[in-house]
């Protein structure tokens, strides 16, 4: 599935009017059906609606849901935005519709004239759509704050009114929905942490839009999913042998952060390489908790040729000798290589070291590391999404922004998001198992460095989520991850 912005959104719909010879009217009343069907078949029990529509398109949406809702013989009362000026086209038509049915219209033209909202009706908001561009102020707030104080179920049409479409809204005012049932495509606010307290349980619905159009735009944002994982995924050959699967090279660990070096060994080890090394020069002894196929060199840096990829990073912390280290290694001439953690931090306090990167390079970054880089590189894009594609672009390299929706940007400004993982994943350990698993996948010379990036979050999250068949989230723990691993590869099968 793609995500769009607003303003391929709007020539979507233009596009389908055109190519189904219809008027954009009758795609608000497909827009507005499928609406009235979502809601009969998961709110049935409800028989009372407040309908508050705006005098745009998406108020349009809320006078045709209104209408649809009447005629199967429930309540519905409609409550109209006033601010003096005529509606949209699509709006006005929808509003002589309502009049010929004879819905309850109530105009909202001052404070005192917006209802008071039992708590056993349903409010569907149609305020604002996907074009609204500044924050709610005068009425529309209010209506939008009484609503949210009410107790009644709250269904949004497209997204929350307040909320932007392509962006983040600073003011944080915005409808907080139960339900929002959108049409065609995610939205890119719906990606935001700031979006899980708006949106609530987010319905995708079909309403007929052509899928040609997609043909003939550049989809900027893709999502992550099992078809798109078993493409990038590569089978074994029967005569394959470790050779073909690549040499890694793991640097992690330090005295007060050994275990970040075992879950990431461990879960390289069970991602395909051919030889795992894990060299830790700043641990005295490892743990015995590192399976017994990953290697223990003494010394790598006289050999470095021997290995296909290298990550560099978990646990190390942020002393003098882990910088020297850092800077030592990226003296030599790497070419796969991830970057994660603390050589983040380290290259965020010395920005001058990402020259040094090689750009086949992976750097995976969670929101403070990612926060700290883009203050370090003076990046000033208004949006995570935004941020991120400026990231890649100037360090030349693939990042992965690691979260809810874990986001891959190539240099050249294709982004993938994941789809899988749960909160299980919000634990210490569990982006040092993705490095593993980064690691694992690129140090395999079948695996372009993107599609590695790709592959290995989609796995990482996937693993997090078959693990939950015998695991709760709660207990879910990083070093549990690489048990899972190999079920997360046999549904490529």
């Amino acid at each position: 599935m793609v995500i769009l912005e607003s303003n391929q959104i709007q020539a979507w719909d233009a596009f389908t009017v055109s190519s189904q010879q219809i008027r954009s009217f009758d795609l608000m009343k497909k827009a507005a059906k499928t609406c009235v069907d979502w809601i009969s078949a998961n709110l049935s029990s409800l028989d009372q609606f407040y309908i508050f529509c705006g005098k745009g398109n998406n108020g349009g949406d809320g006078l045709l849901i209104a209408n649809g809702l009447s005629e199967m013989g429930l309540s519905v009362d409609v409550f109209i935005l006033e601010y003096g000026k005529i509606g949209s086209p699509d709006f006005q038509e929808a509003l002589q519709h309502s009049h010929d049915q004879k819905i309850n219209l109530h105009y909202i033209s001052s404070q005192e004239a917006i209802p008071k909202i039992p708590k056993d009706v349903c409010v569907i908001d149609a305020l604002f759509g996907i074009g609204l561009n500044r924050p709610l102020d005068d009425l529309a707030a209010e209506i939008v704050q009484q609503i949210n104080v009410s107790n009644a179920v709250v269904v949004s049409i497209d997204l929350p009114s307040g909320m932007y479409a392509d962006t983040i809204n600073q003011s944080n005012l915005s409808i907080r929905a139960h339900h929002t049932l959108s049409f065609g495509c995610h939205k890119l606010a719906f990606l935001h942490a700031s979006a899980e307290s708006k949106i609530g349980q987010l319905a995708i619905l079909d309403i007929g839009l052509e899928t040609s159009f997609l043909e003939t735009i550049v989809c900027k944002y893709r999502f992550v999913d099992a078809q798109l994982a078993k493409e990038i995924y590569k089978p074994r050959t029967a005569f394959s042998h470790k050779g073909h699967y690549g040499h890694a090279l793991l640097v992690a660990g330090s005295e007060s952060m050994p275990g970040a070096g075992v879950i990431a060994a461990n879960s390289c080890v069970r991602t395909g390489t051919g030889k795992t090394d894990w060299w830790s020069p700043l641990m005295k002894t490892v743990p015995n908790t590192i399976l017994p196929e990953v290697m223990l060199p003494s010394e790598v840096l006289s050999k470095n040729e021997r290995y296909s990829a290298i990550a560099i990073g978990p646990g190390l912390g942020m002393a003098d000798n882990s910088k020297n280290l850092l800077m030592e290694l990226l003296s030599f001439q790497w070419n796969r290589m991830i970057l994660d953690a603390d050589a983040l931090n380290i290259i965020s306090s010395k920005p001058e070291l990402l020259k040094m990167v090689s750009k086949e390079a992976i750097l995976t970054p969670h929101p403070k590391e990612f926060e700290r880089l883009v203050v370090a590189l003076g990046i000033s894009a208004p949006t995570p999404w935004a941020q991120l594609k400026e990231l890649a672009r100037i360090s030349g390299c693939i990042v992965v922004l690691k979260g809810r929706y874990s986001m891959i940007a190539s240099p050249e400004g294709n982004t993938y998001i994941n789809t899988t993982g749960n909160p299980g994943l919000a634990k210490g350990g569990s982006g040092d198992a993705l490095t593993g698993i980064l690691l694992g996948l690129l140090s395999q010379p079948s695996y372009q460095p993107f599609e590695a990036a790709i592959l290995g979050v989609y796995l990482h999250g996937k693993a997090a989520d078959l693990a939950l068949e015998s695991q709760s989230q709660e207990s879910l723990i990083a070093s549990d991850l690489a048990n899972y691993i190999g079920k997360a590869f046999k549904e490529f099968a």
